[in-house]
């Protein structure tokens, strides 16, 4: 069973871009995150293939006299190379990694699958999270005018050792995704919701947070 994504934000139960939610044969609710089209899908698609073939194709130049030397093998590596690693790392992202967390009644897995290693990132005990937080950035200087912002969701909790530990959900980290992500995971865990800003602007008035509600 999955929801549909992309439903119209602000009402109860929307799937934001990029997220699906599903159950699988174990009976665990799976929230899967995977950029798959959309115009950022499309973009990193494209952005991928060209840094792909350009990487290749500026390396096949390089050394196509077969005289090259040291200096030149260098720079081969560092620029086409890094072209490469880039167009990779955009392919991956758009077509084949994603983010997966798994709950049931008695914890959490996330799980992680991609070009780069594909695993388990951590197994959380439903009755050791201790809360969820959401914490928000205000646009930077370099950000577009009407940037809202970013929101990330983290789930906190007390490690085997009693040490808090925290995992940091993957996503958009869009206000939208906020409003859905951290609700959901507040009613499975039962664990308080608590919104702030980020640790870089702790001094910020509370009361400036941008709201999430409704």
């Amino acid at each position: 069973m999955r929801e549909p994504e992309g439903t119209t934000p602000g009402q109860a139960g929307d799937v934001p871009q990029f997220w699906s939610r599903s159950v699988d044969d174990a009976g665990r609710t799976v929230l899967t995150y995977a950029v798959r089209g959309g115009r950022a899908g499309v973009a990193l698609g494209t952005l991928g293939a060209a840094c792909l073939f350009g990487g290749a194709w500026g390396a096949w130049w390089m050394l196509a006299g077969g005289d090259a030397t040291v200096a030149g093998l260098v720079f081969t590596i560092a620029v086409p190379g890094g072209l490469i690693a880039f167009g990779l790392h955009c392919l991956d992202t758009a077509l084949w990694a994603r983010r997966e967390y798994a709950m049931n009644s008695l914890g959490l897995v996330a799980r992680r699958q991609s070009l780069r290693g594909s695993g388990t990132v951590a197994e959380i005990p439903r009755a050791a999270v201790t809360e969820v937080a959401q914490r928000y950035s205000p646009p930077g200087p370099s950000s577009p005018s009407a940037s809202p912002g970013t929101w990330t969701t983290f789930l906190a909790w007390k490690g085997k050792d009693g040490r808090a530990q925290e995992l940091a959900l993957d996503g958009m980290h869009s206000p939208d995704e906020a409003r859905w992500l951290g609700p959901l995971l507040a009613k499975w865990s039962g664990a308080p919701l608590k919104r702030s800003h980020g640790a870089e602007f702790e001094e910020a008035d509370p009361d400036e947070l941008p709201g999430l509600d409704g």
